[in-house]
């Protein structure tokens, strides 16, 4: 049997820092992201090739998360747009901050791996 997790985060709360912490808390050792909605004011993302984090300063919605969390932290991807449809993703990042809420929905699975290499 699946086990699911839903958590409705507030304004001012970091995304993953709050992804990891829920995980945590509820002694998840595997998950998977089933859904994530919501609004940030500010987000922080990490794009395909490269090692610097991208700083995106302005409302933007989540029209996509998905990922994985296992002991050894948690790989998640997103995506956003902003007021005019641009849509920007790549990996999450510390420093993506909740604006109004967002709505994410975490379920508990038997991952083959528990550990990740880090490259």
């Amino acid at each position: 049997m699946m086990e699911i997790y839903a958590v409705r985060l507030s304004p001012g709360q970091d995304l993953q820092r709050e992804i990891v912490k829920l995980a945590a808390e509820q002694g998840i050792d595997s998950a998977v992201i089933l859904s994530g909605v919501g609004g940030l004011e500010r987000g922080a993302i990490r794009c395909a090739g490269q090692e610097m984090t991208t700083m995106l300063h302005t409302r933007l919605e989540i029209v996509a998360l998905s990922g994985t969390i296992t002991t050894a932290g948690a790989h998640l991807h997103i995506a956003v747009s902003d007021r005019d449809g641009r849509t920007y993703g790549g990996h999450l990042q510390d420093g993506s901050i909740i604006a109004d809420e967002a709505e994410i929905v975490i379920a508990r699975a038997a991952l083959a791996w528990v550990t990740r290499p880090r490259a």
